[in-house]
């Protein structure tokens, strides 16, 4: 991979890369740009949980709850941590004192399909 970035493009030294939460992409990315940070895609990350939201029949709750929705945005942001810190940031959503419980379903999905499957520490 290393070898067709750089006839395509030279030489690369990125401070951060954007990617969507594959684990070889995750893998290869970070053998090759050791000091690199990589952050999952925003976007994605986004369109991953408004599918998932209405997926669980969740779309009133999220419309409706404030707290939900709260937590909601904040699982969307952890698309901004490091792979290396997002299981232990993930945990630490889960034991604020507000967390609502309406959410655990959606926490429980993002959790073992994006959190564990990245964690490459």
């Amino acid at each position: 991979m290393s070898k067709t970035i750089t006839c395509l493009v030279g030489v690369l030294n990125p401070t951060v890369i954007q990617t969507d939460f594959e684990i070889p992409a995750i893998t290869a990315l970070t053998s090759i740009w050791l000091n690199t940070r990589i952050n999952g895609c925003l976007f994605h990350l986004g369109q991953a949980i408004d599918r998932k939201i209405k997926d669980l029949n969740l779309s009133n709750i999220y419309a409706t709850n404030f707290a939900f929705k709260k937590f909601t945005r904040a699982l969307i942001a952890l698309a901004y941590v490091k792979f290396d810190q997002l299981e232990e940031e993930f945990l630490l959503l889960k034991e604020h004192d507000s967390f609502p419980g309406l959410i655990i379903p959606l926490y429980n999905y993002l959790y073992n399909n994006y959190c564990r499957r990245v964690s490459i520490t």
